[in-house]
Formats: C-alpha cells, sequence, structure tokens
C-alpha cells in the first residue's frame, strides 16, 4: 500500500522533530525515520489502518511524506521530499527495528518472550456518571488528541474513555514512561538478583577516566554527569539516538563527562538505555531477554506490554514501551501499594518511595526516573502544580503522555495522546475534576 501526501495519513509525527523548516537532505533523513518507525509498530503492533485510522490525529497539515506500507514483508519505507529514504522493518520479538540510514545490516532475532493472550482486560466498568464528566473535557478538545483516559481509586477500575479506534486492549505507545517502568525493572533486579544501584557500572570504556565513578544510582537520578542535548534542537543526542543510531547504548555511552557524577542534574534518555546496558551486562542475555515480560509484566498481568529493542537487542528503555493505557495504571498501582501486587512483593520494600524521593541537584522536582510535585521544606507555591497534592508523583512522556499517582488520594490516572508541547494540556484542572469526582 502506498500513501500519498493527499491522504492526509500519518504527517503528525514528523512535526515534533522537524520544526518549522525542512530543509536539507539530512533534515529529511530524520523526518523518514520518524516516520518509519513509528508507523511501522503503528500498524503491526496495535493493529491500525495506515489509510485512514490516523486522520484524526492529523490536524497540523505537514510536508510531503511518502510511506510505503508492505503488508506482507512487514516493512515501512518513509520518503520526505522525495528524500532520505528510511526503512523500519518489524519483528515478532523486538518489536520496529529502524535501519540506520545508508546501512543494511543483519537483524538478529532474540529470545524475548511474547505476548500472552489478553486475559486483563475483560474487567468490567460500572460506569460513574461523575468521572464520565470528570474526564469528557480532555476528548472534547480536538486539538488535544487524547487516546485514553484511565482512572483507579483504591485499586479499582472507576472510569475510562477512549477515542474512536482505541480500547482497552490497545498497546499505546508510552514514549518517556518507559523510563519509569526502567526503575521498576532495577527494583526487581535488586530484590532478585542482588544488583546493587550504588556500584560503579564499570562500563569498560568508562575505565580510564572520570566516567568510572558514574552509579546505577546516578543514571536513575539523571546526575550522572554525561553531556547529552536533549534540547528543542532537531539533531539533540535524543534524536540522534533514537532515529539515526543502531546500538544506542554504545552511542549513550559514548557521551564525554561534563561534570562530576552526582553534581548536576540534567534530563537525558540515554540515561535510560544505559541502564538497559547495565541489566544486560548483569544478568546475561538469555535472561535480560525474558526480564521484563517474567519479572514484572506477567506478574501484575500487564498482559499488552511490549518493549521493543534497538538493533543489538537492548531494550530502548527511554521511550519504546507500549502497554495498554490499563495496564500503565497497573504500573502506577503497583507503586501507589509499595511494590506488592496481589500480596507478593515485586519491588524491594521503599523503593516506590525511592522513586518520588527528591534528587537534591534537581531542586526537588525530579525523583528517580519519575517526577514529583513536592520536596521537603518547600511551600505550596514552590511545587510544580501548586494547586494539586503535594504527595503526587507522576511519570511523564513526550506528546504529554502522563501516569499520575496521588497517594492521599488512593489514586492513579492515565492519560495518553499525541499532544504537542504547544497546546495547552490543562493538567491542574484534569486532575483536581477526578478528584472532586471520587471524594
Amino acid at each position: 500500500m502506498v500513501l500519498k501526501p493527499q491522504d492526509a495519513a500519518i504527517r503528525f509525527w514528523l512535526f515534533m522533530l522537524l520544526g518549522s523548516v525542512l530543509s536539507a537532505c539530512g533534515a529529511s533523513t530524520m523526518g523518514s525515520g520518524v516516520a518509519a518507525k513509528r508507523i511501522c509498530t503503528e500498524v503491526f503492533l496495535a493493529d491500525r489502518d495506515p489509510g485512514g485510522s490516523f486522520a484524526d490525529e492529523t490536524a497540523i497539515v505537514m510536508a510531503a511524506v511518502d510511506l510505503d506500507v508492505d503488508t506482507f514483508a512487514r516493512t515501512v519505507t518513509a520518503r520526505t521530499m522525495g528524500m532520505g529514504e528510511r526503512t523500519a522493518v518489524w519483528r515478532r520479538d523486538g518489536g520496529c527495528l529502524l535501519l540506520p540510514p545508508e546501512t543494511q545490516p543483519a537483524i538478529t532475532s532474540f529470545d524475548i518472550p511474547p505476548r500472552p493472550g489478553q486475559r486483563s482486560q475483560d474487567v468490567p466498568v460500572a460506569v460513574d456518571e461523575r468521572i464520565a464528566a470528570a474526564i469528557a473535557p480532555a476528548f472534547e478538545r480536538r486539538d488535544l488528541r487524547t487516546r485514553a483516559v484511565v482512572v483507579l481509586r483504591e485499586g479499582r477500575l472507576k472510569g475510562e474513555r477512549y477515542a474512536p479506534g482505541f480500547g482497552p486492549e490497545t498497546p499505546m505507545l508510552g514514549w518517556s514512561l518507559s523510563k519509569s517502568a526502567t526503575h521498576a525493572l532495577i527494583g526487581v533486579a535488586i530484590r532478585n538478583h542482588g544488583f546493587d544501584p550504588q556500584a560503579p557500572v564499570k562500563f569498560p570504556e568508562w575505565a580510564a577516566d572520570g566516567r568510572a565513578a558514574i552509579t546505577s544510582e546516578h543514571l536513575l537520578r539523571m546526575v550522572s554527569g554525561l553531556k547529552f542535548d536533549e534540547s528543542q534542537s532537531l539533531w539533540n543526542d535524543v534524536n540522534t539516538m533514537l532515529f539515526l543510531t543502531g546500538d544506542m547504548a554504545t552511542f549513550s555511552a559514548d557521551r564525554p563527562l561534563a561534570h562530576p557524577p552526582g553534581e548536576h542534574w540534567y534530563y537525558a534518555s540515554g540515561s535510560s538505555v544505559l541502564l538497559h546496558r547495565v541489566l544486560r551486562d548483569r544478568l546475561g542475555d538469555a535472561t535480560y531477554h525474558r526480564f521484563p515480560r517474567e519479572a514484572l509484566f506477567d506478574p501484575i498481568s500487564a498482559d499488552s506490554a511490549f518493549w521493543e529493542t534497538d538493533i543489538t537487542g537492548t531494550f530502548v528503555g527511554s521511550s519504546y514501551l507500549y502497554m495498554s493505557a490499563r495496564d500503565w495504571s497497573r504500573l502506577g498501582q503497583l507503586y501507589l501499594q509499595d511494590g506488592i501486587w496481589n500480596g507478593e512483593r515485586l519491588l524491594p520494600e521503599g523503593w516506590a518511595a525511592h522513586a518520588c524521593t527528591p534528587t537534591p541537584a534537581s531542586n526537588g522536582r525530579y525523583g528517580a526516573h519519575w517526577w514529583i510535585n513536592d520536596s521537603p521544606g518547600s511551600k505550596p507555591g514552590d511545587r510544580a502544580f501548586p494547586t494539586l497534592p503535594g504527595d503526587m508523583c507522576w511519570a511523564a512522556g513526550f506528546e504529554q503522555q502522563w501516569v499520575i499517582l496521588v497517594p492521599s488520594h488512593d489514586l492513579v490516572i492515565v492519560r495518553l495522546g499525541v499532544t504537542p508541547h504547544t497546546v495547552d494540556f490543562d493538567l491542574p484542572g484534569f486532575v483536581t475534576r477526578i478528584m472532586d469526582a471520587v471524594r
């Protein structure tokens, strides 16, 4: 199937990365990579129709993008303005692999368990009209492009709503929500494999310089000191890592040291990818590739979960975890319950609190792969969201993905969508309406 620009399908994905100017062939290469990778997974994992079901998410008319979706070969090839051709290939075990530009590497299979049948989604929901009314505004504004909202109260599903084409079983990309799931995996490794987050990670390429002092704890708290550009620039390090690089962990490990480890906070997606390299080195491939499914997703019945890898087989721990909205809420509930699920402890005691304990260098705004609203000694006006409870802690992802924990209200809220950062999503109003509805 060949999709032409006039089909008004799937051009939104280029907007965030191409910015206001699409000029050189290099930008076309980046933009084509974004389109090929994202559409590949949407079609072959989420089973979306490439010919029409993206139309509601394409409010912004983009430059010419041709997409060739080969449902037999399970590939997506994209060209931007006739240039920068890129191809993504679907693999049953590792998801969609975006081939590096100008190379055709061998595609390796890994022993990654398949997703089980959808056993966790058959949950009847008694519609609470107050919660339904609180959720509704998130769907009424077309520019927000909300895909899903799920509300848990006291561990029970109290309300949910989906955009057309989505439902309780649809896996959706969490982007940087993946980082918070990476924190959970580190916790399981601590509990089950004697993993020490305070120990230096001991990458061979770091042995001869100051990077040798970097620990997993530094990476979790984004204080590694590595120079990593996550600005709004098209050519920043995170875009280069995700859309131009095959071996993402090696790319991140090659970043030089800009600050002594532990002293300077800077949000860096490379830190999460490096944590997966640490896990892979520690556990070995046979255990590592089965680890997310067997150690985390199966125990909490997150059946929709699918974590994509880079070309080497390392899970892209910063960005490429797909789950249904209900399964994202299960991750949140696990943290609200201090890592206990159905009476079984999965995370070490206090590991959930570790996630929401402020990192001093972040001015009290960031914990460990989770964001926080308050820190000891601060005033309500100093909070990120002054009108919301101080104990609120959340996972956040690109395009305004949210998994929100409000312990004082025994509440988990999940919101998934494709909302540009330039569009104001009234998060305080959204959360307040839901809190008022569950009182």
